[in-house]
């Protein structure tokens, strides 16, 4: 499971980093947070199977939000939004 798991973050980032070319990938989550080497195979796929003018500098890091991520995104969209009216 957790192979087929890597298999789909491999491929979905790969379309990501091949068609956006962002500076960093950013993953979080408990599963990543509970297995630090999953994000290492993922990098390692997407450095494998991307163009290489994409991955040349590709940073793939850890959430340092944690959890809380999605929480502090949402506050943080709210007071823009706020701002504007």
């Amino acid at each position: 499971m957790i192979d087929n798991l890597v298999d789909a973050l491999i491929a979905g980032s790969v379309g990501i980093v091949n068609i956006l070319s962002p500076s960093r990938l950013i993953f979080g989550g408990g599963i990543i947070e509970g297995m630090p080497d999953l994000l290492k195979r993922v990098e390692k796929g997407i450095r494998k199977n991307a163009l290489k003018a994409t991955t040349d500098s590709l940073e793939v890091l850890p959430a340092k939000l944690h959890n809380d991520s999605g929480v502090i995104g949402a506050a943080a969209l709210a007071l823009h939004i706020s701002k504007k009216q």
